[in-house]
């Protein structure tokens, strides 16, 4: 009659929820499963498997590449590029994953060639933008907020989230020392940050730091008062099975408040960049109340 071991759910797509549905993007908000299925035989939607269908439908149309066509079909290369893209990786994290799921499919260096990989990874870059169009142009949005808060005069960023608290990113030049070894070298020590802010790490840092913000902020929103045991950690939850039903629907509750409004204008007005500078994103036809179902 007791069972102490606890079982978990995992929003493995969160940012490209969260950024989808503060953007009320009906076809973002599809494909990371914030509506409810037609029956509830109907599977959950896939985000990488459709990725993947968008990149072969790209690779098939330049003869060159066809035959990489037969190659994607393996989920994990889609989740490579589209889960890590949307917190900021760079092109360079995103050519290493996909070869590193090659490898592991044994299909690297033979068929794929280092030139090949390039090519590959550039299909699922371009598909995941097809997919997500608006998550991707929130993500540049933000940059260019960043871009214009530097320009008036901010040397930190602070924004609050919809639970009140508030995040403030913060990062200066590090002042190194070189230090002379016997057997390494030359070694170079970070010994404090200096006074100099670091505009280039805080740029690269601002939006997963948004999103991850965000993330906190369901959590927080979704378990206040929450009596029975539970385990976080990023966007995945551990309760026991008894409990798990009214979790997710705290979980749709919280997301939905977090959410609503329009937490990408709130971002903008809170690092003091007008709508002159950046003019505000609009949002879709959407309806966020949705996701209570």
């Amino acid at each position: 009659h007791l069972w102490d071991v606890p079982i978990g759910a995992d929003a493995s797509a969160s940012g490209l929820q969260l950024l989808s549905a503060m953007r009320r993007d009906p076809q973002g908000m599809k494909w990371s499963n914030l509506f409810a299925a037609s029956s509830t035989s109907e599977a959950p939607q896939d985000a990488y498997t459709e990725v993947l269908r968008v990149a072969r439908e790209i690779a098939a149309k330049d003869i060159e590449s066809s035959w990489m066509v037969e190659h994607l079909n393996n989920r994990k290369l889609g989740k490579a590029i589209l889960m890590k893209s949307i917190y900021g990786a760079v092109e360079s994290t995103n050519r290493r994953d996909v070869e590193l799921s090659l490898r592991e499919d044994g299909l690297y260096p033979d068929p794929f060639s280092w030139k090949e990989v390039n090519k590959l990874t550039k299909f699922i870059d371009i598909a995941s933008h097809i997919v997500f169009p608006k998550a991707f142009e929130a993500l540049d949005w933000i940059k260019e907020v960043f871009r214009a808060a530097q320009k008036n005069g901010n040397t930190s960023f602070t924004w609050n989230t919809p639970n009140e608290d508030s995040i403030n990113l913060k990062e200066n030049i590090v002042i190194f020392t070189d230090i002379r070894t016997t057997h390494l070298g030359k070694v170079r020590l970070g010994i404090k940050q200096g006074d100099e802010p670091d505009y280039l790490r805080m740029r690269n840092a601002i939006c997963p730091s948004f999103v991850h913000s965000y993330d906190a902020a369901v959590l927080k929103s979704s378990f206040k008062q929450w009596k029975q045991p539970l385990a976080v950690i990023h966007d995945c939850i551990n309760v026991l099975p008894n409990d798990m039903e009214s979790a997710l629907d705290r979980v749709r509750k919280g997301f939905t408040h977090v959410c609503s409004g329009d937490p990408l204008a709130a971002l903008a007005d809170d690092l003091g960049v007008s709508n002159e500078q950046v003019k505000r994103l609009p949002q879709g036809k959407a309806d966020l109340e949705e996701v209570l179902e």
